[in-house]
């Protein structure tokens, strides 16, 4: 078992994004999820694409934005969780005047 807070966690950098993860896949298969936080800059656009072999929960932390999944959408703010069935098309767009911050489950 390892415990692992924010600050230690591994980062990684996608365009204004900023990933850590919290927990991923073990190398022997023995965990079947990952857990990461998003930080999202403010205003950012929905980026749209695929989960196609990932099914995912998030929870909206802090922040305001507008969830799209397959051609739907709907307002999110903090307190907010939506699911992504693996398979659908989504996207995740920042509308909040500050740093927006999402807490995903992939699985």
């Amino acid at each position: 078992v390892e415990i692992i807070d924010g600050t230690s966690a591994p980062t990684r950098h996608l365009g204004k994004r900023t990933y850590c993860y919290l927990m991923e896949e073990e190398p022997a298969g023995e965990k079947s999820c990952d857990l990461m936080t998003i930080m999202r800059p403010a205003n950012q656009e929905a980026d749209i694409h695929p989960h196609d072999d990932v099914s995912e929960l998030i929870y909206i932390v802090k922040g305001d934005g507008e969830v799209t999944i397959d051609g739907r959408s709907w307002k999110v703010r903090g307190g907010s969780a939506y699911y992504t069935p693996r398979g659908s098309l989504m996207g995740l767009a920042s509308t909040a005047e500050t740093e927006s911050v999402v807490l995903v489950v992939n699985q």
